[in-house]
């Protein structure tokens, strides 16, 4: 490892470091560190019982790892992901070397983290805040665009533009967002890829306005979305603007909680049919797809409502 970072010679060298499971195994010289008091290096104690000890113990570890990399590499930043195990603050700070993506899995993507009107985020914008305080380089790993629903449009612009805001107050460093992608048919796929090929006939407009929120969560969704409408929907710009507000309605329209792996037969069930508005989006769409002129614009209202019909 050692010889690899003296031979290389991009200074803007990024490693990621940590398993995408919650195994934790660490021990220093033969102890294990899983049931004794523990001291980081610059004094914070932890004891097993505590909910941060072994984000402790690991950040203590990996602030290690950076000034050592740094002795033999100057200016080398390692990212890692708090998740999992290391997902709550720990009790020491870190190395402005390291950069951290906090990765709340278990957000209520139904709220912002702000929304006084809710409390099931509570607990986790605590923690973003505990965070914000003691990592320089502090970056999200939201889960925005990789939900389950590739049978449902996910209007969560407006919770995603008030946390955009809340983090820039914070002194977040960036953004490291998951998300679906589309892909061609090709031969041998899982039943699984072949659905995900519907995620952006359902959600590009949301990926789009995402993005640009991303860079700058000023701007107007509203305008956003109308101006996507009238570069992609064409002669059908209103028709999609009125979809996407009726989807909205109903997502309002009721109280749940709302995360990662939830599939998209339950915003189906409970924001469209228990909403009441079934009527109403299958009404809307099948007018859009009869005024649709443009190939393109055809082709995008086609598998809408083929999606949503057999839904």
């Amino acid at each position: 490892f050692v010889k690899f970072l003296e031979g290389a010679n991009n200074r803007n060298l990024y490693l990621w470091i940590m398993r995408d499971d919650p195994y934790f195994y660490m021990e220093e010289n033969g102890k294990s560190l899983l049931s004794e008091p523990f001291i980081a290096d610059d004094g914070a104690k932890v004891f097993p019982e505590d909910d941060n000890y072994k984000s402790t113990v690991y950040f203590n570890f990996l602030n290690r790892v950076v000034r050592a990399v740094n002795k033999v590499r100057p200016n080398t930043k390692i990212m890692t992901f708090a998740y999992y195990f290391s997902e709550p603050a720990p009790a020491t700070k870190i190395d402005e070397n390291l950069l951290v993506s906090v990765a709340p899995i278990s957000t209520n993507e139904k709220y912002s983290y702000t929304d006084k009107t809710n409390t099931s985020n509570r607990a986790i914008a605590q923690n973003i805040e505990k965070w914000s305080k003691i990592c320089p380089k502090l970056c999200i790993y939201p889960y925005w665009n990789s939900f389950k629903g590739t049978i449902y449009t996910r209007p969560i612009l407006r919770q995603i533009k008030e946390n955009l805001l809340w983090f820039e107050k914070l002194g977040v460093y960036g953004i490291t967002a998951e998300g679906k992608l589309d892909c061609s048919l090709v031969e041998n796929m899982t039943q699984a890829q072949k659905d995900s090929r519907k995620f952006f006939d359902l959600n590009e407009a949301c990926t789009w306005v995402i993005n640009k929120l991303i860079w700058n969560p000023r701007l107007d969704i509203e305008e956003l979305l109308k101006k996507y409408a009238k570069i992609v929907y064409k002669e059908t710009a209103e028709e999609f603007l009125k979809y996407y507000q009726l989807i909205e309605k109903g997502f309002d329209s009721k109280d749940a909680f709302i995360w990662y792996p939830i599939g998209g037969i339950s915003y189906i069930l409970q924001f469209i049919v228990e909403a009441g508005i079934k009527d109403d989006v299958l009404q809307t769409i099948r007018a859009a797809k009869e005024e649709a002129k443009t190939p393109s614009v055809q082709a995008r209202w086609h598998s809408i409502c083929e999606t949503m019909e057999k839904e």
